[in-house]
């Protein structure tokens, strides 16, 4: 809607709804489970506004940011933006994989402070000045030191984790390879049985005659 009568700023959140925006899309996104997706378009249908209009499509953007923290705060439910749909409630593998973003940006901002700290020609600081350099940057390298220690060990444990499951699938499928074999046999042997069932009338049938 190129020419909307209604701008983004002041279109109502419902024609019938006064509450804020981003508390409209928190209970729609309340209601979904994991794997669900709520397009733009539906948010804008719940808003009154059109996802097609630049403005209002930042509208819903900005409504939708704010009710998808406020999920993950209150509700412990974390929702994902999947780019030119909507926003999708994550599954655990997805939270997982957003988890180690959120880590790897926070191992590069400590690296990009510790960095900076680095550039401060200490030769021209005073003494108290100084000192407070260096216990900063001394601080910036024991936080990268932890964190870096902190993702040895959770990789060893994905590791592990990730081998076990492996072993634990490959167990399930052995079973239920050998449980297939064992129907097989018995089918097998049921087979024989009534053949031989049959064999054994035939001999019958004969002597009789």
């Amino acid at each position: 809607m190129t020419n909307s009568v209604v701008s983004a700023a002041t279109a109502p959140a419902h024609s019938q709804d006064r509450r804020a925006r981003w508390r409209v899309l928190y209970e729609a996104m309340a209601r979904l489970n994991a794997g669900d997706l709520i397009s733009y378009e539906e948010m804008g249908n719940l808003l009154g506004l059109n996802f097609l209009d630049h403005d209002h499509k930042q509208a819903i953007s900005v409504s939708a940011r704010k009710a998808a923290d406020e999920l993950q705060r209150q509700e412990k439910k974390v929702l994902r933006i999947v780019r030119g749909h909507g926003y999708q409630v994550a599954q655990p593998g997805q939270v997982i994989e957003l988890a180690h973003r959120h880590q790897a940006r926070a191992v590069a901002e400590v690296d990009a402070g510790h960095a900076a700290i680095d550039t401060i020609d200490l030769s021209g600081l005073d003494a108290t000045t100084a000192r407070l350099v260096e216990a900063t940057a001394m601080g910036f390298a024991r936080q990268a030191v932890i964190m870096r220690q902190f993702d040895v060990r959770q990789q060893r444990l994905e590791t592990a984790m990730a081998a076990l499951t492996e072993t634990t699938q490959t167990a399930v499928t052995r079973v239920d390879e050998a449980s297939k074999r064992v129907d097989a046999n018995e089918a097998e042997i049921q087979q024989l049985q009534r053949r031989l069932a049959e064999l054994e009338a035939n001999k019958v049938s004969g002597s009789h005659r």
